[in-house]
């Protein structure tokens, strides 16, 4: 394994990490702290979030904001798409 194989791994790992945090926030909220906790879920997820960001800076990766305003524009779509058939509701 070279070094960009080495990060590749970690950088799919922290993915997996944010995804288990996500799902931990939907059980049980962004403000819980669980019984084995220090932290807020939110603030677990923001650090997670970190971990990864510094492994893509490691491999050379770049956020490029055309993409950031890209992501953002299609989430909105399929959000109102969702509120229009009715599976999100609120907010």
């Amino acid at each position: 394994m070279n070094t960009t194989e080495h990060l590749l791994t970690i950088l799919a790992e922290e993915g997996a990490e944010i995804t288990h945090r996500a799902c931990k926030a939907l059980r049980f909220g962004l403000t819980d702290i669980g019984p084995k906790e220090s932290e807020t879920n939110r603030r677990a997820i923001e650090r997670e979030v970190a971990d990864l960001l510094a492994v893509f800076d490691m491999l050379g990766f770049e956020i490029r904001a055309e993409d950031v305003v890209a992501k953002r524009e299609k989430v909105k779509k399929f959000m109102k798409y969702s509120r229009e058939v009715g599976t999100l509701k609120g907010d």
